[in-house]
């Protein structure tokens, strides 16, 4: 379970990260 939240704010974060915002 622990990975699967780490996972989401890893995709959060790249997707954020394309527009320079990096969301936690």
């Amino acid at each position: 379970e622990s990975l699967s939240k780490e996972r989401d704010l890893h995709t959060c974060c790249f997707c954020r990260s394309k527009q320079g915002v990096c969301i936690k």
